[in-house]
C-alpha cells in the first residue's frame, strides 16, 4: 500500500511520453512553469531532402500538454487558461491523454489535437465568460474534453505517436501555421461580426439608406454611430465604435431574387418578355410603406420602383455592352418601345414576390432610339439568313459602327426584285433591251464574330438610259452563295471568286448575258 500511495501519475505520464519521443529522436524541451499550459515542446528531427539548406522544409515543432489517469472516464476537465493558451498558440497544439488502470504501464494513450473546431469551442466559451458580469477566472473554470475512440494510437509506442503528429501537418509547418493564424482570426465571425446602432436626420437620410441598400448609392451620411464588435452571436459590452458622423456603405450588394420583367404598350403586340435580377433591401421589412423600394435589373437597363405608391425611374445602358445576338434584339426592341410609348406597362413575376404591375411614362430615352429597333431586327434576321447560332455574342458599339452595311444587305434580301433599280456603266461596248441579263454582285457584313456573305444574282431586262449608262429592270432575285467565316479570319478571296464564277457559268448557260458589279 506504500508504494501505491508514493506513486505520481502525472511523472509517470511524463515519462512514458519521454520515451515514446526518445524512441524517434524527438527533441523535448520540458515547460517548468505550470501557468504555461502545456508540458513539453517538441521538436521532429529535420528530415533528408535534397534540396539547399535554405530552402528545406523547417522541422515540425508542436506543444503537447501531458494527462495521465487510471480510469476508464475518457472525460478530462481542463483548466481554460490552459486550452486557451493552447488554442491560440500559433504553432501546432496536442493533449495526450495516457491511461495505466491503476499499474505502472501505459494500457492505452489518444491524442487531442487543436483543431478549428475545438479552436472554435474553446474561443466561444472565452467570449460568453468574459462578456458576462461575473469575474473571468479563467484559472479556475474548467472545459470537458471528451477523448474519442477515433483518437486512440493504435499502438503505445514512438512511431506511431509521431506519425499520428505529422498527420495533423500535411503540408509543412509554415502552411500550418499560416492556417491556424486564419482560424484563429476568422472563427466565431462567420455570421455577424458588428452589431451596432446609428440614426439618420431626415427622410432624405431614409431614401439614402434604401439606396446604398439596393446599390443605388455608394454611400449614405448618417449619425450617432455606435458598434460593437460580435463574435459567436455574442456582442461586446463596451462598444468599438463611437463616432458622432460616418458614411456607410453596403458593399457587394447583390441580388436576392430571379424572375422575369415584361414591357408592353397598348396598341402593339406581341409584349417583350426578358429574364431579370431582383434586389430586395433587407432594410424593406423595418421601414413604413412610402419608403420600399426594389431594385429590377437587366442585361441592358436597371430602374427601381416603390411598389406601394407605384413612383418608378428606369435607366438604361448599352454602350461597351455584349449581349447574345438574340438578346440584343430583345434591347434594342424595348429601346425602340420606349422611344415611342408615351407610356409602358412593366410585369415582373419571380417565385417569391407577388406579382408586380406598374406603369412608366419615358421621358429620357432619344426619339431617334427607335432606329434601334430596325437595326437589331436587321442584325437578328440577317444572323438567321446566314445560319449564325442566335446565341453568339455582338458588341453593341460595333452594331452601330456596322449598321449602314446590315441595313443595306438586310433590304436587299427583302426588297422585291422588281422594285429594285440597278443603275451601273460599263467601259465595254454592250447594247440595251437586253431580255436575259444577270447582274451579279457579292455583298458582306460583320455580324458578331463573323464576316458573312453571299452572291446575289439580279436578273430582268438591261435598259439605255442618258449619259453613257444602263439600268437593270429585274424580275427576279437568286441568293446564289453564302459564305461565312470568322471576323479575325477575313474573306479567302480565291473562295469568293470560285462563289462567283459557279454563278457566273449558271446564267451564262442558261441564256444570259451576264454582268458582275464589285459593290
Amino acid at each position: 500500500m506504500r508504494q501505491q500511495a508514493m506513486r505520481d501519475l502525472g511523472q509517470l505520464g511524463e515519462s512514458v511520453f519521454q520515451k515514446w519521443a526518445a524512441e524517434m529522436g524527438l527533441i523535448v524541451n520540458y515547460s517548468k512553469i505550470d501557468k504555461a499550459g502545456w508540458d513539453f515542446l517538441v521538436e521532429f528531427p529535420c528530415t533528408e531532402t535534397h534540396s539547399a539548406a535554405e530552402s528545406a522544409p523547417a522541422p515540425i515543432e508542436c506543444k503537447i500538454q501531458i494527462k495521465a489517469t487510471d480510469t476508464l472516464n475518457k472525460n478530462i476537465k481542463i483548466k481554460i487558461s490552459n486550452l486557451l493558451r493552447l488554442a491560440k498558440s500559433p504553432i501546432p497544439t496536442f493533449i495526450i491523454l495516457i491511461s495505466f488502470d491503476g499499474g505502472n504501464e501505459a494500457q492505452e494513450a489518444r491524442l487531442a489535437h487543436f483543431d478549428e473546431n475545438l479552436i472554435s469551442r474553446i474561443m466561444k466559451r472565452v467570449r460568453e465568460i468574459d462578456q458576462s458580469p461575473e469575474q473571468n477566472r479563467f484559472n479556475r473554470r474548467t472545459i470537458t474534453l471528451p477523448f474519442g475512440e477515433d483518437q486512440g494510437l493504435p499502438s503505445l509506442d514512438g512511431l506511431t505517436l509521431a506519425a499520428m503528429i505529422s498527420k495533423y501537418i500535411p503540408s509543412g509547418l509554415e502552411e500550418y501555421v499560416k492556417r491556424k493564424q486564419e482560424i484563429l482570426t476568422r472563427v466565431g465571425y462567420e455570421g455577424i461580426s458588428m452589431e451596432g446602432s446609428f440614426s439618420t436626420s431626415n427622410e432624405v437620410g431614409v431614401e439614402g439608406l434604401i439606396n446604398a441598400s439596393l446599390g443605388l448609392a455608394e454611400s449614405v451620411e448618417i449619425t450617432n454611430l455606435i458598434g460593437h464588435d460580435c463574435r459567436f452571436g455574442i456582442r461586446e459590452r463596451h462598444p468599438s465604435l463611437n463616432w458622432e458622423m460616418a458614411r456607410l456603405s453596403f458593399p457587394e450588394v447583390e441580388p436576392n431574387l430571379v424572375g422575369s420583367i415584361e414591357f408592353k404598350v397598348e396598341d402593339r403586340e406581341p409584349p417583350i418578355t426578358t429574364e431579370c435580377r431582383i434586389f430586395n433591401s433587407p432594410l424593406n421589412r423595418h421601414l413604413p410603406d412610402k419608403y420600399k423600394k426594389l431594385r429590377i435589373s437587366g442585361k441592358f437597363f436597371d430602374l427601381w420602383i416603390k411598389p406601394h405608391s407605384g413612383e418608378a425611374n428606369f435607366t438604361f445602358s448599352l454602350e461597351g455592352k455584349h449581349f447574345t445576338i438574340q438578346m440584343m434584339r430583345k434591347a434594342t426592341m424595348t429601346l425602340g418601345m420606349l422611344a415611342v410609348a408615351k407610356k409602358v406597362f412593366l410585369k415582373i413575376e419571380s417565385n417569391d414576390l407577388p406579382e408586380l404591375d406598374f406603369s412608366i411614362t419615358p421621358n429620357s430615352i432619344n426619339p431617334s432610339w427607335r432606329l434601334l429597333e430596325d437595326l437589331g431586327n436587321a442584325c437578328y434576321n440577317l444572323a438567321a439568313f446566314f445560319d449564325i447560332d442566335l446565341t453568339s455574342p455582338i458588341e453593341f458599339d460595333q452594331l452601330v459602327n456596322d449598321s449602314k452595311e446590315l441595313s443595306r444587305i438586310h433590304n436587299m434580301i427583302n426588297t422585291p426584285a422588281e422594285l429594285t433599280a440597278i443603275e451601273f456603266s460599263l467601259s465595254e461596248e454592250i447594247r440595251d433591251g437586253l431580255e436575259k441579263c444577270c447582274c451579279q454582285f457579292f455583298v458582306w457584313c460583320r455580324i458578331g464574330d463573323f464576316f458573312a456573305g453571299a452572291v446575289f444574282s439580279y436578273s430582268g431586262v438591261l435598259l439605255g438610259i442618258p449619259g453613257n449608262r444602263f439600268r437593270l429592270a429585274p424580275k427576279k432575285l437568286e441568293f446564289m452563295e453564302r459564305i461565312l467565316t470568322k471576323s479575325c479570319q477575313g474573306f479567302d478571296e480565291g473562295v469568293v471568286a470560285r462563289a462567283l464564277s459557279r454563278a457566273d457559268d449558271k446564267y451564262e448557260k442558261a441564256g444570259f448575258t451576264v454582268i458582275q458589279i464589285h459593290s
